[in-house]
């Protein structure tokens, strides 16, 4: 009922203003402009005086509020703290310490009366005297209520002999109770002996209730932690709330108890409802006279802006610039019409004046279309003077003009004039020319550039002439300034067709020469950018390509850096380019050792250029095997050099005694006997060094191949050894079927006679050597082996894999006679007849050693023939 009523005052009010202000004239916008001000002025002051008012009622109410508050919380700071100081008397209390140890009879007599009769019994509270075990000793309560405290924290109050106080709820339900709990000292002993117990509700110790209820706006307290509302009716809404903590000391000094004081909306937004409306009827008493006032002088002033329209639309009915105007006032309508009379008299000499103008830019329009007809004729003259064909196309691709190249160029491939002149479709012939190789995708970029799409198309092709091959290159650019057509130019090419595909072809033999070159190349431009790197420096370092192309030198640096074994002594390429620098014509080679991918050596020499392209050029060559057949060389000169300075300082010393002095003849036998076994083994070492670099020298050129049973090599072998058969039992395994190997039967002879000399002499207690000849399966397919196994001392892991290096001997002692080249020899005669060797062994288990050497061929004719030779492996050393 109350909206019907607003919705028709509503409907009224605007009647009203559209009866009373005629809004499509100026008065009445005036009005409405007014009214507007008006409204807004008083909703303005009306919203800044209400949000004053609700700012100060709402000060004055939390002052109030907060007074209540901080009230209300003293008064349950000085009621909890009297109750926890009366518990705490009690405590302290002879008759309560003493009933500790007083028999349950004489208890009743006085503890029980003493409980029942106090104050907070009356109040609703519980009291209790508890044992160390919880159990109540004395006992008084106002109402039924369960006392239950855990043993646990009876025994934590009576040994550290501080009371307890918090607030609980049974079950999580019912209102909150306040326990206190107290450690009872018994005078006798000085040791708490119990604990007194006071529980009651909060409700009933505490008092909340506000000082004024007839205030005119009631408020409501409620007392709160950080868990809820502990008294108070928690639902109760509240548009202000004011908090105020609650201090309490002794065991309630970690409580965060608060007072919350609250006014319910109803009550605040009253008066401030009675302000507004008292506010809005003051506003519509002053408003209604006002607007009258307004619509008056508004009428005032729009009857001479009525008059001149009215003599303004004359003008504009009759065209003729004719006006005077007549107003004795001095303001703004006044000079408003004095300024229109000059408006058209200054418009009538205007009038005049483009008269004159019309004239003028006839006369100039035909002066200019002279100028630019000349205009025409210098840039067909500019346009025939070029060498490239060019036309020009309008917006629809139609030719507007074309130069003496173009029509030309059409009259030598057969086409006529008319064809390929002004006014034809440049898109047509195009179309007409499908067959031709590129004429698609030109039609195409020349209407993408008509479009708008791009401002430049570019393409060559091909237009081969019977006698000589000819390339052009098409370009399609768009006219300036908004004009829409496009200019196209054919230009000849073919001359710099050649010239490029002669410089292709000398780059692609470069390109080829240096890719496949065995020398890493890598060139720098003048930018310090990386612009070559061929596959052999890619194959040398493990860098990829891609990672340093089009890098700067750093880049190349820090790559380098992260593949070499000392990062931190490396100069970078520009060092050892500068170095090369310092002496011309001989550039400096520096050596760089690689950790990764593998471990080798790289010789580098740096140049310089003048080329922008290649300023630094750098040649990369991997000297690894180089430095390892020096270093080779070296080690063994030294050790030889060792070898043979060992019995050639026997024989010195020994022969240098026999001169200096006169021995016996036992004593003599003795030192020529040494002299003659050091002799004997120094000829033996240069027999064998010997032995082993014709070997090497001639790779088997000397040798003579052919069909070789292992059987008898074996017996020859070892009757050549002679080797004690008591002492050292041999046993020969022969295989099942005769088999036959490919190869030098002295050779192979030589090196098994070495590997079963090795088993006799590193089986220096004796013991049985057996030898197995077997064929080969798996990765020895084809192969025939001869297995030598002794039961000697051994050899470790680390001796086995340096048991074909020259001069190595297991035994360090020199107790076992040998030079250290007998498995090396093997090593070079068995990989001469491209077979291989196994190695197994084991300290104090003895050795065993397999020959594998090639099975004999079928035979297919009795004539010889010779292995070819094969690679030069490293030499290695007898155990």
């Amino acid at each position: 009922m109350c909206l019907n009523t607003m919705r028709r005052a509503r409907a009224a009010a605007s009647t009203w203003l559209r009866r009373r202000f005629d809004s499509s004239g100026l008065a009445g916008r005036i009005g409405i402009r007014a009214l507007s001000l008006l409204s807004i002025v008083l909703v303005t002051g009306g919203a800044a005086s209400f949000a004053v008012t609700a700012l100060l009622i709402k000060e004055q109410v939390e002052a109030s509020l907060r007074h209540d508050a901080q009230l209300a919380a003293q008064r349950v700071e000085l009621e909890i703290g009297n109750v926890y100081s009366h518990v705490l008397a009690m405590a302290q209390n002879p008759l309560v310490s003493n009933s500790l140890t007083d028999t349950s009879s004489g208890r009743q007599e006085y503890l029980a009366p003493f409980l029942q009769s106090d104050v907070l019994v009356r109040r609703g509270a519980t009291l209790a005297l508890l044992d160390y075990a919880g159990a109540p000793v004395g006992l008084a309560q106002h109402a039924a209520a369960d006392v239950e405290v855990p043993p646990s924290k009876i025994t934590q109050i009576m040994e550290g002999g501080v009371a307890s106080a918090e607030l609980i709820r049974r079950d999580g339900q019912g209102p909150y109770q306040l326990q206190i709990l107290i450690p009872v000292v018994y005078p006798a002993s000085a040791r708490a002996e119990g604990v007194l117990l006071m529980q009651a509700d909060l409700e009933q110790l505490v008092t909340l209730s506000p000082r004024d209820e007839t205030r005119p706006m009631p408020y409501h307290l409620q007392l709160v932690d950080a868990g809820g509302v502990l008294i108070g009716d928690g639902s109760r809404s509240s548009l202000l709330k004011v908090h105020y903590p609650v201090h309490l000391g002794g065991p309630f000094s970690n409580s965060e108890l608060a007072l919350e004081a609250g006014i319910a909306a109803g009550s605040l937004l009253r008066p401030l409802s009675l302000w507004l409306a008292g506010y809005s009827l003051v506003g519509i008493a002053v408003l209604v006279p006002i607007l009258f006032v307004v619509r008056r002088m508004a009428r005032t002033l729009t009857a001479p802006l009525e008059k001149l329209t009215s003599r303004v639309d004359g003008i504009r009915d009759s065209g003729r610039l004719d006006f005077t105007w007549h107003y004795p006032v001095e303001d703004e309508i006044g000079r408003l019409g004095r300024s229109f009379a000059s408006m058209v008299g200054r418009l009538a000499q205007i009038q005049e004046e483009l008269e004159q103008r019309v004239e003028e830019r006839t006369r100039e329009l035909s002066e200019s279309r002279n100028q630019l007809r000349y205009m025409l004729d210098f840039a067909q003259s500019t346009l025939d003077g070029l060498t490239a064909h060019i036309c020009v196309l309008d917006a629809d691709g139609f030719i507007l003009s074309v130069n003496k190249s173009w029509r030309e160029f059409g009259s030598a491939n057969g086409a006529a004039p008319e064809a390929i002149g002004t006014g034809v479709n440049y898109l047509e012939i195009c179309s007409q020319a499908q067959g031709a190789p590129g004429a698609a995708a030109v039609a195409e970029g020349v209407r993408a550039v008509l479009r708008g799409e791009s401002h430049l198309f570019e393409t060559e092709y091909a237009c081969h002439a019977p006698a000589q091959p000819r390339w052009y290159r098409l370009r399609v650019s768009r006219l300036r300034g908004g004009i829409g057509g496009v200019v196209i130019a054919h230009e000849n090419i073919t001359a710099t067709k050649i010239a490029e595909a002669a410089l292709q072809d000398r780059n692609d033999q470069l390109d080829t020469m240096l890719s496949s070159s065995p020398t890493g190349l890598l060139s720098i431009d003048h930018h310090g950018m990386v612009r070559f790197v061929n596959a052999a420096f890619s194959r040398m370092t493990g860098i990829a390509p891609e990672a340093i192309l089009d890098q700067p030198e750093e880049r190349l640096d820090a790559c380098l850096r992260g593949i070499i074994e000392e990062p931190a002594e490396y100069p970078g390429l520009a060092a050892f380019c500068s170095a090369s620098q310092q002496v011309p014509g001989n550039p400096a080679l520096h050596l760089l050792t690689l950790s990764l991918p593998r471990h080798g050596v790289l010789a580098i020499t740096g140049v310089t250029s003048k080329a922008h392209t290649a300023r630094k050029l750098f040649y990369f060559r991997d000297v690894t095997h180089e430095m390892e057949i020096d270093r080779m060389k070296s080690d063994f000169l030294a050790t030889a050099a060792h070898e043979l300075r060992t019995p050639m300082a026997s024989i010195y010393g020994f022969t240098e005694l026999l001169l200096a002095d006169e021995f016996e003849a036992e004593v003599r036998r003795d030192l020529l006997g040494t002299i003659h076994e050091q002799t004997e083994r120094l000829v033996k070492i240069i027999n064998e060094l010997l032995d082993l670099a014709r070997i090497e020298a001639r790779r088997g050129k000397d040798f003579r191949y052919g069909r070789v049973l292992p059987v008898a090599l074996v017996e020859r072998a070892l009757a050549a050894l002679a080797a004690d058969p008591a002492r050292w039992p041999v046993d020969v395994l022969h295989p099942e079927q005769s088999v036959e190997v490919w190869g030098d039967p002295d050779k192979l002879c030589q090196a098994l006679l070495n590997v079963v000399s090795n088993a006799v002499k590193y089986s220096p207690h004796g013991g049985p050597i057996r030898v197995r000849i077997e064929n080969g399966t798996g990765k020895h397919s084809g192969q025939v082996g001869v297995a030598v196994r002794d039961a000697g001392i051994g050899m470790s892991k680390a001796h086995t894999e340096r048991i074909f290096e020259r001069f190595f001997r297991a035994d360090a002692s020199g107790k076992i006679p040998g030079t250290g080249l007998g498995m090396a020899i093997v090593k070079e005669i068995i990989d001469l007849h491209h077979g291989s060797i196994t190695v197994e062994s084991e300290l104090g288990k003895g050795t065993e050693i397999v020959l594998w050497l090639p099975a004999a061929p079928v035979p297919v004719a009795d004539k010889p023939a010779q292995a070819p030779p094969s690679s030069t492996l490293a030499g290695a050393e007898a155990r």
